[in-house]
Parts: C-alpha cells; sequence; structure tokens
C-alpha cells in the first residue's frame, strides 16, 4: 500500500527531525511535529511508535502527566493490539505505572474516577462487558483490579468456569502485583 508506506516514512522522517530539534534546544516543537504526523496516521504500528516516540520526548520534559494522557489514548484506540513484541495495552500500563511513581497517583486520578465510575455502573448492573471494559481501558487502576474480581466471580455465578479462569489469569498475567493473588 503505497499510502502506508509513505506515512511509514514521513513518520521516521518525523521522529529523526525530532531527535534533532531537541537535541538543537528547540525541545517545543518536537511534540507538535510528532502529534501532526500522527494525526495522519491511522494504523496501529506508525500510531503506536509516534505515541511512543512523543512520550520520550515528554517523559525526558518532565509532563508525566502529558506521558499518562497519551497511554491512555494509545490503549482507548488500541486495547488489544500488539506493537512489535508487546501488547499495547501492557506496554502502556507499565509506561503510566512508572510515571505513576515519578508524579505521585494524583497524575492518574481523573483515570481513576473514570474507572471507578464504570466500575460502579457495571456492577450494579452485573454487566460484564462493563466490567470488561474497565479492566482494558484502564489497567493501572484499583477499579480495573476489582473489576476483574467481580467479572470472575460473575462468570462463576453464570457457571461461565473457563471465562472465570481466564479472567483470574489476568491478574497473574498483567497484575503480579495484585493484592487479589
Amino acid at each position: 500500500n503505497i499510502r502506508q508506506k509513505t506515512v511509514s516514512l514521513l513518520c521516521e522522517i518525523a521522529i529523526k527531525k525530532a531527535g534533532l530539534l531537541w537535541d538543537e534546544g528547540k525541545k517545543e516543537t518536537v511534540p507538535g511535529i510528532l502529534l501532526s504526523v500522527r494525526d495522519i496516521s491511522s494504523d496501529k504500528d506508525n500510531y503506536t511508535r509516534l505515541t511512543l516516540a512523543l512520550c520520550y520526548y515528554y517523559e525526558n520534559d518532565g509532563k508525566y502527566e502529558s506521558v499518562i494522557d497519551e497511554m491512555q489514548k494509545l490503549i482507548s484506540r488500541f486495547p488489544d493490539g500488539i506493537y512489535e513484541a508487546g501488547n499495547i495495552r501492557i506496554i502502556a500500563r507499565e509506561k503510566i505505572q512508572r510515571m505513576i511513581s515519578m508524579a505521585g497517583s494524583k497524575a492518574y486520578e481523573k483515570y481513576e474516577t473514570q474507572a471507578r465510575t464504570l466500575f460502579t455502573e457495571a456492577s450494579r448492573k452485573k454487566n460484564v462487558d462493563i466490567l470488561k471494559k474497565t479492566v482494558l481501558l484502564y489497567p493501572n487502576s484499583r477499579a480495573a483490579e476489582e473489576s476483574a474480581m467481580f467479572l470472575a466471580e460473575e462468570y462463576m455465578a453464570r457457571d461461565k468456569l473457563s471465562e472465570a479462569a481466564e479472567t483470574l489469569q489476568y491478574f497473574r498475567r498483567d497484575v503480579p502485583e495484585s493484592k487479589f493473588i
């Protein structure tokens, strides 16, 4: 596909130009370049690559909340996506966790609130789709852990044991430090 090859090349150029501008002390121009190319990139790999590059610059500039915002956008766009050798959600979760450890839990507060709202609605309605959405879209939230646990319990109550077991594997794979393990 010619368009995708052109966008990939443009992506490569933007990342290199961003590095040169950063090295020249023109760091304020870097996000604009990367975002403008990302805006025309519709494929998962280029979008992810540009987002990771953008986050690299934000992190080096001490803009930890911006990194969290971009990682949340990435998760929302590709919750089950694979980039290179890793799951996008897990890559983003780890980066968000690092930013929270550097900036404090307040940096993730708005997403924790969004996740809590979803979890409250889902648990009240016993809606497995909303519970899954909470787990997928907010992997760094306490509400995601609670949603996964509630989801496993709901599957067991519905006699869907394989789904319950799969949900519990979420903790082992994605949240090894969970209080539920």
